[in-house]
C-alpha cells in the first residue's frame, strides 16, 4: 500500500516536500525506490543532492540496488523536465561513477539519464569513463544510450568519432540506429556509410542523419535515391515484396527539405503530382513554398495524408520566418476533411495568441460558423480554442452574451465523450456564464466482470501474427476500450501509420495519417509498469486523450514510464514488428478470453 502511495505521489503536483520528509522515515527498499522515483517526476533542484547521494546505495550482481537504479532514473526524469541544475558536474560525475558495476538495471537507468543530459563538457577523466563505457558496455539497449550521450560531448571530435564507428560497426540494429543519430548532432560524415546498409531501418535513418549534417553532397547522395524510389514500381514493391525504396525515397525528399536544398520548381511540382506515390507526395509538400498552393492541396487533393500534411506544413509556419497570412486558413475552415479544418483552427488559435499577427477581419463568424458544421471532436476541440484565443486577444464587453451559435452548442459539450473538447469548452463557458453538463463520459465506467476474461490480442498482419497479451487488471478501461474496438472490426484494414526505428510501431488510426480515432477519449490509467522492450501502450495526445491509437515499444523507453498507459506486452512476432515498416497492414485483431465458467 505504501509503495503504491509513493508512485501515486509521483503523480500528484507539488508533492516534493511530502516525499523528502517520507523518504527519511521509510525503512524498506522497495518503497524508498518508489519515492527517488517520484522525486524525479515531482522534484527540484532541492532533491538533487538526495539524489545523488542514492546513487551510492550499494548493491551488486545478486544484491542488486533498487535505490540508486531509481535515483538515476529521477535524475534522468528531472533532465526531460529541464530543472535548473540537473547538469552539474557533482550530479554528472555521480551518475559516470556508477557505470562500473555489475547491476545491469543501475547501468541502464544511468545511461538513460546521461542520454537525456546530454553533457556536452566534461573532465579528462569523466570524458574517459563514458567513451569507454560506450564502447564496452555488453548490453546493447544500454549501449545505445551511453552513445547518445558520448555523441554530444564537444572538443573531442576524434574520441566521439571512434565510439560511432564502433557502434555503427556492431551487429545490433538498434546500436547502429543510435550511431546514427548520435552522429547526425555530432555532425559526423560517417552516417554516409550505413546508406547502403542491409536492414531497411538503418538505412532509412542513415538517410534522416544525412540530411542533418553539414559538410555533405545532399543534392549527389540523396537525389539518386529519390529518382530510385519515386515511381509506381516502387510503391507497389512496398505492397507486395515489402521493398522499401518508396520509404526511402519518400525519407530522401525530407532530409533535402531539411538540409535546406531547394529543389526546382519543376522537380517539386513532379514530386507532389497525383501520378507520384503517396509517401513520396507527402514528403515533397514541405518543398512547397506558396501558401495559397499549399491551402488548394488541404482543401482539394483526392489524398488524405496529402491534405493533412499540407494543412500541417501551412499551420508550422504561423509565427515563422515565411509565416503564411491567417487569412489563408479561413477557407480551411470550410474543407470536408474534418482533421484539415481541426489543423486550420489549431493555426489560427496560434496566430490569434501572437500580438505580432494582425488578426483577420471575419476570423470569429468562420469559426461559429465552422463550430455549427463539424461534429467529430477533433475540429470541435480546435474551434473552441481559437475563439478562446479571440476572446482573450479582444475581450469582449462585460456583459456581453455569447453568439447564438456558442450559447447553442456549449452547454451539451460538457458531457462530450472526448476530453479535449470538455476541456475547450469550459473556459469559453466560464467567460460568458453558461453552464455546462456535467454528466461523466460512459467509457469511465465498465464492467470489471466482463473485461477480466480478456487475456490476449491476435493482431494478424499481411506479414505475420502478433501475439499480445492484454492485462485487464493493470488498465480495465484501456483493455476493454481497445477489445471492443477490435471485436467492432474498427481494426480491420489499418496499418502501421508510424515506425521509428528502435523506439515504436504504432497503430490504430483509420485515416492512416495518425489524426485519427473514435468519437470518444478514454482516462489514462498510468502505472508503474516500466516501457521495456515490446511494451503495449496508448497513444496520447496530452491527459486523458487515449482512444483507438496504440503502439509497442522495440527497444527499452524509460522516458515514457508513468506518462502513458501500459496494457499489454508482446508474447510472440517481436521480430516481425522489429522489421516492421511504415503502411504495413492489418487484417484483424482478434481478442482471446479465458474460457467461461459453467
Amino acid at each position: 500500500m505504501r509503495q503504491a502511495a509513493a508512485e501515486a505521489l509521483g503523480q500528484c503536483p507539488e508533492s516534493e516536500r511530502l516525499l523528502l520528509s517520507a523518504l527519511n522515515r521509510e525503512p524498506q527498499a522497495p518503497i524508498r525506490a518508489a519515492m527517488l522515483v517520484a522525486l524525479g517526476r515531482q522534484g527540484r533542484a532541492a532533491s538533487l543532492r538526495v539524489l545523488t547521494d542514492a546513487l551510492e546505495t550499494p548493491g551488486g550482481l545478486l544484491d542488486p540496488a533498487p535505490e540508486a537504479a531509481a535515483a538515476a532514473h529521477a535524475i534522468g526524469r528531472m533532465a526531460l523536465r529541464g530543472i535548473d541544475g540537473v547538469d552539474r558536474p557533482e550530479v554528472v560525475g555521480g551518475l559516470l561513477d556508477q557505470l562500473q558495476r555489475p547491476d545491469l538495471l543501475l547501468r541502464q537507468q544511468v545511461a538513460f539519464a546521461l542520454a537525456r543530459l546530454r553533457p556536452t563538457s566534461l573532465p579528462p577523466a569523466q570524458e574517459a569513463l563514458l567513451f569507454a563505457a560506450a564502447v564496452d558496455e555488453a548490453d546493447a539497449p544500454t549501449r545505445a544510450m551511453l552513445v547518445r550521450a558520448a555523441g554530444a560531448v564537444q572538443g573531442a571530435p576524434e574520441a566521439v568519432a571512434a565510439v560511432l564507428a564502433a557502434a555503427a560497426a556492431h551487429p545490433d540494429v538498434g546500436l547502429r540506429i543510435a550511431a546514427l543519430r548520435a552522429g547526425a548532432g555530432a555532425g559526423w560524415t560517417g552516417v554516409v556509410g550505413l546508406l547502403f546498409d542491409t536492414e531497411p531501418a538503418v538505412r532509412l535513418q542513415a538517410i534522416e542523419a544525412v540530411g542533418q549534417v553539414s559538410g555533405i553532397d545532399h543534392r549527389g547522395i540523396l537525389l539518386p535515391i529519390v529518382d530510385a524510389g519515386a515511381t509506381t514500381a516502387a510503391a507497389e514493391a512496398l505492397s507486395h515484396s515489402h521493398d522499401t525504396a518508396v520509404l526511402e525515397a519518400a525519407a530522401a525528399v525530407q532530409a533535402l527539405v531539411a538540409a535546406g536544398v531547394r529543389l526546382p520548381p519543376a522537380r517539386v511540382t513532379e514530386l507532389v503530382a497525383p501520378a507520384a506515390p503517396t509517401p513520396v507526395r507527402v514528403a515533397a509538400v514541405g518543398a512547397l513554398r506558396s501558401p495559397p498552393r499549399l491551402a488548394a492541396l488541404a482543401v482539394e487533393d483526392g489524398e488524405l495524408p496529402v491534405r493533412t500534411a499540407a494543412a500541417a506544413v501551412l499551420a508550422s509556419r504561423v509565427g515563422g520566418d515565411r509565416s503564411p497570412p491567417p487569412g489563408v486558413f479561413l477557407p480551411l475552415l470550410e474543407a470536408y476533411d474534418e482533421q484539415v479544418v481541426a489543423i486550420a483552427a489549431d493555426a489560427l488559435a496560434t496566430a490569434l495568441a501572437d500580438d505580432d499577427i494582425e488578426p483577420v477581419q471575419g476570423t470569429r463568424a468562420a469559426l461559429l460558423t465552422a463550430l455549427r458544421q463539424s461534429e467529430a471532436a477533433d475540429p470541435v476541440a480546435a474551434i473552441l480554442r481559437a475563439l478562446e484565443a479571440g476572446y482573450v486577444r479582444n475581450p469582449p464587453p462585460r456583459g456581453k452574451k455569447a453568439p447564438p451559435a456558442l450559447r447553442a452548442a456549449l452547454p451539451a459539450l460538457g458531457a462530450h465523450p472526448a476530453q479535449p473538447v470538455r476541456a475547450a469548452a469550459a473556459p469559453l463557458a466560464a467567460r460568458f456564464g453558461i453552464a455546462l453538463d456535467p454528466a461523466p463520459s460512459p467509457r469511465s465506467i465498465v464492467s470489471l466482470d466482463g473485461v477480466e476474461a480478456v487475456r490476449s490480442a491476435r493482431i494478424r498482419t499481411t506479414r505475420g501474427d502478433v501475439l499480445v497479451a492484454l492485462d485487464p487488471e493493470l488498465a480495465p478501461l484501456t483493455v476493454a476500450n481497445f477489445a471492443q474496438l477490435a471485436e467492432s472490426g474498427f481494426y480491420d484494414g489499418v496499418i502501421f501509420h508510424r515506425v521509428v526505428a528502435d523506439f515504436v510501431v504504432q497503430a490504430g488510426d483509420p485515416r492512416g495519417d495518425g489524426m485519427g480515432g473514435p468519437a470518444w477519449t478514454i482516462p489514462d490509467e498510468v502505472s508503474a509498469r516500466p516501457y521495456a522492450e515490446g511494451t503495449l501502450g496508448m497513444a496520447l495526445a496530452g491527459p486523458d486523450t487515449g482512444g483507438s491509437q496504440w503502439f509497442i515499444t522495440l527497444s527499452p523507453q524509460p522516458h515514457l514510464d508513468g506518462d502513458y498507459t501500459v496494457f499489454g506486452h508482446v508474447l510472440q512476432g517481436m521480430h516481425l514488428l522489429q522489421g516492421a515498416h511504415e503502411g504495413l497492414r492489418i487484417r484483424r485483431i482478434e481478442i482471446e478470453r479465458a474460457p467461461s465458467e459453467s
